[in-house]
């Protein structure tokens, strides 16, 4: 998921079921359980993850959309976008990945190569951002650039 980085997200808490897109100013997906979570509240996500998927996150912070992809494909929902417009109007202030998780993972944030190309040429990985835009590691917006 992504939280604002003016936002409150503090390391979990899970005896109290808190993490990313439980607390104001951040969104996630649980695919497990088929639950997506915007600023603490939880509404139905149609996809439902496995065992050794590869999920993408991606962030349109000029359009204010959140998106999820599946193996390379887009999600069932909205057509891979899963948090939109006005969902989103505090994006532009900036964020950055986020992950709650019990269990194990690998995250790529560009590092490598990618297991499946990037969806669309607007978006670029974490790392390359990085590299290409100094404010908060690349994640918040440009004034000059309007980078995503």
């Amino acid at each position: 998921g992504w939280a604002l980085v003016s936002g409150s997200l503090e390391p979990a808490d899970y005896t109290l079921n808190v993490g990313v897109g439980n607390v104001d100013g951040s969104w996630s997906i649980d695919g497990m359980r088929q639950v997506k979570y915007q600023e603490g509240e939880g509404q139905n996500y149609e996809d439902q993850w496995r065992k050794g998927d590869v999920i993408g996150v991606a962030v349109d912070l000029r359009g204010k959309t959140m998106s999820v992809f599946i193996n390379g494909g887009p999600s069932a929902e909205k057509n891979e976008v899963v948090f939109q417009g006005h969902e989103l109007e505090r994006v532009q202030q900036g964020v950055f990945p986020a992950v709650t998780l019990i269990g194990k993972c690998s995250i790529n944030f560009g590092e490598e190569a990618f297991k499946y190309p990037l969806p669309l040429s607007k978006y670029q990985s974490v790392l390359l951002a990085a590299r290409l835009d100094s404010e908060l590691a690349g994640i918040a917006p440009s004034s000059q650039t309007g980078r995503q």
